[in-house]
């Protein structure tokens, strides 16, 4: 039997057109779906086969190539246009109705805090794939002075100096962070109490914390703050 590609004539799709609408034929074609789908984990080994089969990157990958060229149909483009047109997405989708936010919320807030999806999201973010990773730094010791500073733990010092209340949202504080982000800085004019939240916080535009910092020692009277530098990052 031949193989390959051909393509159908309009007298082959006129002709197989009339014979699946016969009735005898779409009564038989009925039955075997029926048949196919009656058995017991039918669609459980349809499932499985069906995700074997997408899984595979050459599957993906002519998936792929294949929408980015019916999207871009100008047909294909101008219903999608339509379809929205007038139309606000939230009333479309539902969100907006009465309770369906809250619930969403509580969804997913009760799926973010399973502990493999905690799990999976630590890793995703854990080391280079980070969005804040600063080389490993984090990992680099302490100076000697930080555990034996005048006696005591240079912590400590800190912590009784702020009341042991974060510098940021005010709240009760634990952590001591370093302004200018250099551990082996151990002056006192360099370190702040923040809480756990905030300090997590503060690891993102680092310009601009360093000089909210510095104020807040300065209106102390702890710290004269480098104006040009708050230029900058203004």
């Amino acid at each position: 039997m031949p193989t390959g590609i051909y393509k159908r004539t309009e007298e082959y799709k006129a002709k197989l057109k009339e014979a699946m609408n016969r009735l005898e034929v779409k009564t038989k074609l009925r039955a075997a779906a029926l048949k196919q789908w009656g058995r017991p984990n039918a669609r459980k080994e349809h499932s499985v086969i069906m995700r074997k089969v997408l899984a595979n990157p050459e599957t993906k990958a002519k998936q792929s190539a294949i929408q980015k060229v019916v999207q871009n149909y100008p047909e294909v483009r101008e219903k999608k246009r339509s379809a929205h047109k007038g139309k606000t997405m939230g009333l479309q989708n539902g969100m907006n109705k009465p309770g369906v936010r809250e619930k969403h919320r509580i969804a997913c807030q009760e799926a973010c805090n399973r502990p493999e999806v905690r799990a999976k999201k630590s890793a995703a973010q854990r080391g280079e794939k980070g969005s804040n990773w600063q080389g490993g730094i984090t990992n680099n010791p302490y100076p000697e002075n930080w555990y034996n500073y005048k006696g005591g733990h240079l912590k400590n010092l800190i912590r009784q100096r702020d009341n042991s209340t974060c510098q940021l949202c005010f709240k009760a504080g634990n952590c001591v962070h370093h302004i200018d982000y250099n551990k082996d800085n151990l002056k006192e004019d360099n370190l702040i109490t923040t809480c756990r939240s905030c300090n997590a916080k503060v690891n993102f535009n680092r310009e601009f914390w360093q000089y909210y910092f510095e104020s807040n020692l300065a209106i102390r009277g702890l710290l004269t703050p480098n104006i040009e530098e708050f230029q900058k990052v203004s």
